[in-house]
C-alpha cells in the first residue's frame, strides 16, 4: 500500500523533532500530527501505552503509513507512563547533535508567531539560543459542551487573558548538543544539561523572546544543576508569546473531559496512587478559560484541513478512525449524562472587559464579547445576577457571600457581571464614571475588574 506523502524538508535545514506521549487520544490525534507535519516538524514520534478508544490502531496506521514513529509502550509498575515514553524515545529514537526537540502533549499545540509561522522560522530567529522556554495560553471550551471535531477552527478561539498565572507555565525546544543532553528525565520541563557544561542563563530565550533572567531561582537551580521544584513555571518578567506559544485547549469540551477523568495522569506510576482526582470539577472551572480572543492558529485552518484529508485517503488511516469514533461515541453514549457534560457543566454568556495583567474599564459603546464561565462560577454568577448578595445570604447561598464583594448598590440598581468571579478574600475599590460604578475587586495582587453597576 503506498504511504501518504510525507511533508517536504529541505536538507540544508536542521532536523526538528516532535516528541509526545499518549494514551486514549484517537478523537484529537489525526489534527495534532496534521498540525505538527504542516508547521514543519520533521519527525513526530508518539510513545503510547495501550488505550481503549483505538488510539493504537490509529497509530499503528499513521506509522504504517510514513506519517510518524510510533513507539508502543508499557509501563513497569514502578515507572509511569512518562517515564516509559522517555525511556522508550531514547532507546529506540534517540537524539542527534544540532536538532532540534519539543515534547509536547496531546492538547497541546505549538503556534509559532514569527516569520512565515513554522518551525523553521522560530529555529532562524532564535538565532546562536541554544532554546526557548515556550509559554502556555489556554484556551477554553468557548461555550461548546461537546467536541465539533477541530481544535483549528472557528469553534475554538476563546482564550486566557495572556496575564493568567497558569500561562507562566512552559514547554522548552531545543537543540541537542554536547552540553545538553536531552529531555529532564520527569516531566520533561526543561532541558536536561549536561556535567560540566559551560551554558549560562542567556543561552536560552523566555517566551518574551530575551535571555532567561539569571537572577531568577529557578534558572539558576537549573543550571547548577540542583533538584527543581516546578521548574516550568517561568517569571513573569521572562513570559511572553513573541516568538511562539503553546496552545494549551487543557478542558477540550465537557463530554471529553470525562473521559480525560478516566483516562488517567501520565505522571503517575502504575501502581502509584494519586491522592485526589486532578481532573475534577475545580480543574474545570480554572482551566475553562474564554475571557479573550485569540485566532492566530487560524493562520493553517486550510493548511491542516487538507493534510487531514490527505491522511485520510490512505484507507488504513480511515478506516483505524471510523473505528475509534464508534468506540467513543458508544462510551459517551454509556457515562451518564450528568458526567457527560451537558447538565455539569452549564454554560453562562456574559459581557466581559477585556483585560490583560491589568483590569482596564470598558469604555461606553464598547463592543462586549460572550465569557463562558464553568461549574462553580457560572452557579455564582446566577446567583449574583439574580438576587442581591443580602438576598442570596438569606437564601442559604453562603458561597455568593464569600465570593461577591460587597458593593454600593441600591434597590435601584441593576447589576450585570463584566468581570470573572474569583474565590478568595477580596479588597474592593469604586470608580465613579457618569451613570456607573465601577467595582474592583484584588485577589493576591492580580486585580480583577469585577461588576459594573448602572444605576
Amino acid at each position: 500500500m503506498a504511504k501518504t506523502p510525507s511533508q517536504p524538508v529541505q536538507s540544508d535545514l536542521p532536523a526538528a523533532v516532535l516528541v509526545s506521549a499518549m494514551r486514549n487520544e484517537a478523537t484529537f490525534l489525526l489534527e495534532w500530527v496534521a498540525y505538527h507535519r504542516v508547521i514543519g516538524f520533521s519527525k513526530i514520534v508518539v510513545c503510547a501505552n495501550p488505550s481503549t478508544d483505538g488510539t493504537d490502531a490509529l497509530l499503528a496506521a499513521l506509522a504504517k503509513a510514513g506519517a510518524i514513529t510510533y513507539l508502543p509502550t508499557q509501563p513497569r509498575p514502578d515507572q509511569s507512563p512518562l517515564e516509559a515514553a522517555a525511556a522508550a524515545f531514547e532507546a529506540t529514537v534517540g537524539y542527534r547533535d544540532g536538532a532540534w526537540y519539543a515534547w509536547l502533549d496531546a492538547d497541546e499545540f505549538m503556534n509559532v508567531q514569527c516569520g512565515a509561522r513554522k518551525v523553521q522560522d522560530l529555529i532562524a530567529a532564535l538565532g546562536p539560543a541554544q532554546g526557548i522556554m515556550l509559554n502556555w495560553r489556554l484556551f477554553g471550551t468557548s461555550g461548546r459542551q461537546s467536541f465539533p471535531g477541530r481544535f483549528i477552527s472557528p469553534d475554538f478561539v476563546r482564550a486566557s487573558v495572556p496575564g493568567f498565572v497558569a500561562n507562566l507555565e512552559t514547554k522548552p525546544f531545543f537543540r541537542k548538543s554536547a552540553e545538553i543532553s536531552g529531555f529532564a528525565k520527569i516531566g520533561q520541563e526543561r532541558p536536561a544539561l549536561a556535567k560540566g557544561h559551560m551554558l549560562a542563563a542567556g543561552d536560552f530565550l523566555g517566551g518574551n523572546g530575551r535571555p532567561l533572567l539569571a537572577t531568577e531561582a529557578r534558572n539558576h537551580a537549573w543550571l547548577a544543576g540542583q533538584r527543581l521544584g516546578r521548574s516550568n513555571l517561568a517569571a513573569r518578567r521572562e513570559a511572553g508569546a513573541a516568538l511562539a506559544q503553546i496552545n494549551h485547549y487543557a478542558v477540550r469540551t465537557p463530554d471529553h473531559y470525562r473521559l480525560k477523568q478516566m483516562r488517567g495522569r501520565g505522571f503517575l506510576k502504575a501502581g502509584g496512587k494519586t491522592g485526589r482526582l486532578r481532573y475534577d470539577a475545580t480543574y474545570f472551572s480554572r482551566f475553562d478559560r474564554n475571557e479573550a480572543e485569540d485566532r492566530s492558529i487560524l493562520h493553517w485552518q486550510d493548511a491542516v484541513g487538507a493534510e487531514i484529508s490527505r491522511l485520510l485517503a490512505t484507507p488504513a488511516i480511515a478506516r483505524a478512525q471510523s473505528e475509534a469514533d464508534a468506540l467513543i461515541a458508544a462510551e459517551l453514549r454509556r457515562l451518564d449524562p450528568v458526567h457527560a457534560g451537558a447538565a455539569a457543566v452549564p454554560v453562562m454568556h456574559l459581557p466581559l472587559v477585556n483585560a490583560d495583567f491589568e483590569p482596564q474599564a470598558q469604555a461606553d459603546g464598547q463592543d462586549a464579547f460572550v465569557l463562558t464561565f464553568g461549574t462553580e462560577e457560572a452557579a455564582l454568577v446566577t446567583a449574583a445576577v439574580t438576587l442581591s448578595p443580602s438576598k442570596a445570604a438569606r437564601a442559604g447561598q453562603r458561597s455568593l457571600r464569600r465570593n461577591w464583594p460587597r458593593s454600593r448598590t441600591s434597590p435601584r440598581c441593576t447589576t450585570s457581571i463584566s468581570g470573572r468571579p474569583v474565590r478568595g478574600a477580596f479588597r474592593t475599590t469604586a470608580t465613579n464614571t457618569p451613570g456607573s460604578t465601577i467595582t474592583r475587586c484584588r485577589s493576591g495582587t492580580a486585580p480583577i475588574l469585577v461588576s459594573r453597576t448602572l444605576c
